[in-house]
């Protein structure tokens, strides 16, 4: 199912077209309940899709006056998300 990403294509991680994960999250789930719902069906499908992909939830991110949260993480690759 997921094609092989070329030059200019939006991925996840550097190596799952955004695409191909958005369309099969909405063909097995056309609803979700919660954001953390989405989120850990997107994380679930992305392992699934490729399991060399690591992905943290809500990684914290903090700056010398407050603290914000990336939504979804791979840790295995530096400067992408």
């Amino acid at each position: 199912m997921t094609n092989t990403p070329t030059a200019g294509d939006r991925t996840v991680a550097g190596h799952v077209p955004l695409d191909d994960v958005i369309k099969e999250l909405g063909r097995r789930r056309p609803v979700f309940h919660s954001e953390a719902d989405l989120q850990h069906s997107f994380a679930r499908l992305l392992w699934e899709l490729d399991p060399d992909v690591h992905s943290r939830l809500e990684v914290p991110q903090r700056h010398q006056d407050r603290t914000e949260y990336l939504d979804l993480d791979d840790p295995t690759t530096p400067g992408q998300t």
